[in-house]
């Protein structure tokens, strides 16, 4: 088959890191892929490095004359499908490859964001891909009919780390007798780092020494650096800002913290399942699925409940509170006979059902479907 996938993103985020891996996966496979992205975007510069051909375009790709473009390349590439990456893209896309015959064009949805226009996606994507049954479910109470959507769990290969450097790292962090608590992830308020530093300070003054590294940036940093300076141990909770190794990061902890309020999925808990590093986390939308909680199936009442439930394959904590977190964490600093089987069973789940293998795999068979 010939894909093009389209986006109009002009930073680097988890979409594109995405669609780094299916394109790679789907080109091994011997399938034909090009990519439509931002001229100077970091996605169009590193598809141009990794060998793909690259339709670059002006702006956010929403000039008459930019789908005019785009539509001639489409045509001239033989595509059969059209995966728009973003809502944006899809405008794109869709008007782009609308009305030619033989094409299909697929809509990605890889968050837990409100659909603004379910008509859009009606009018102009033969099939929406949601990255989680929770994203489907949230699509569906936004007005996408169920039987347009198809869900394909997101995947990535499982992470290398040097563990030299990964030594580095954590001697840089903590001290010998202090255990590392490790979070990644945007300093954005629905990731709930404000309540996790609360909880790494409580646990410190019960007379646990705990150090938390929170690896990323945001819009929440002077917040939280505000509130780290007010703390009786403030010396223990370090900010490291964006990280170009997270899997380090994670690969360090002795307990990885996902807080978070509301997710379509969450790679990095997939990731530090992949590294066998326990994990505390809250099961909201996709995460449910990830650490396959109790709810994790298609057709939730409810896509932003918390389930407190028990989880097979990490500790659940209730975001935004920090007791809740805190018992997590002091949990999984305790030692635990079953621990090694623990995590070698989230390992398997990880590998097997976020993979990239699978991810391609699931996606072409979406294609085929059309």
């Amino acid at each position: 088959m010939h894909i093009c996938f389209v986006s109009t993103q002009t930073a680097w985020g988890g979409g594109e890191t995405y669609l780094q891996h299916l394109a790679a996966g789907l080109r091994a496979d011997g399938h034909e892929v090009r990519f439509a992205a931002p001229r100077h975007s970091p996605l169009a510069e590193q598809m141009r490095d990794d060998g793909y051909d690259v339709f670059a375009f002006r702006g956010r790709g929403r000039s008459p004359r930019t789908i005019w473009r785009l539509r001639r390349e489409l045509r001239r590439f033989g595509a059969d499908v059209v995966h728009c990456n973003d809502s944006h893209s899809l405008t794109l896309g869709g008007m782009a490859a609308a009305g030619l015959p033989q094409m299909k064009t697929i809509a990605m949805r890889h968050t837990m964001f409100p659909v603004r226009s379910p008509r859009r996606y009606h009018r102009l994507a033969d099939r929406v891909i949601g990255v989680s049954h929770a994203v489907a479910d949230r699509c569906v109470c936004d007005g996408i009919r169920r039987e347009h959507i198809s869900v394909v769990h997101v995947g990535i290969p499982t992470p290398t780390v040097d563990e030299h450097a990964v030594a580095r790292l954590r001697h840089s962090l903590c001290q010998d007798g202090q255990q590392l608590a490790v979070a990644v992830g945007n300093l954005v308020p629905c990731k709930g780092h404000a309540a996790l530093v609360d909880a790494v300070d409580r646990l410190n003054c019960q007379g646990y020494a705990v150090v938390l590294a929170i690896a990323g940036e945001g819009s929440e940093r002077a917040g939280l650096e505000q509130k780290i300076a007010s703390l009786r141990f403030p010396d223990r909770i370090h900010l490291l800002g964006f990280r170009d190794d997270p899997h380090q990061c994670l690969a360090a902890a002795d307990v990885v913290v996902h807080p978070a309020f509301e997710e379509g999925l969450c790679l990095t808990v997939v990731a530090a399942m992949m590294l066998q590093r326990p994990v505390v986390a809250s099961a909201v939308g996709g995460l449910r699925e990830v650490i396959a909680a109790s709810s994790a199936t298609a057709g939730h009442s409810d896509t932003r409940a918390v389930d407190l439930r028990p989880a097979p394959l990490a500790v659940v904590c209730e975001p935004g509170r920090a007791d809740s977190i805190a018992a997590g964490v002091q949990t999984l600093l305790q030692p635990d006979p079953r621990r090694a089987d623990f995590l070698r069973q989230a390992y398997r789940h990880a590998t097997e059902h976020f993979g990239v293998e699978p991810m391609v795999r699931r996606t072409v068979d979406v294609y085929r479907s059309l």
